[in-house]
């Protein structure tokens, strides 16, 4: 909700599977620049964020995720 208060497109994922690879590759064919994984790390307030372009992965905390998206 927040990254569509701020004027972002985003998408959620009602799939129902543990293959992260598939749904990334869907994310890809949707175009996506960003994706964001939630995951264990969400216990210390953290997401993943990997650019769709380059592949790099990085943790962020939740708090900081729009401002790394539009950086």
């Amino acid at each position: 909700a927040l990254l569509r208060e701020k004027g972002l497109h985003a998408r959620r994922s009602y799939k129902t599977t543990r293959n992260v690879g598939k749904l990334l590759t869907d994310a890809s064919k949707a175009n996506a620049l960003f994706t964001v994984i939630l995951g264990q790390e969400l216990d210390r307030g953290c997401v993943v964020v990997k650019n769709m372009e380059s592949g790099e992965q990085v943790e962020v905390q939740q708090n900081q995720l729009l401002d790394h998206i539009t950086s």
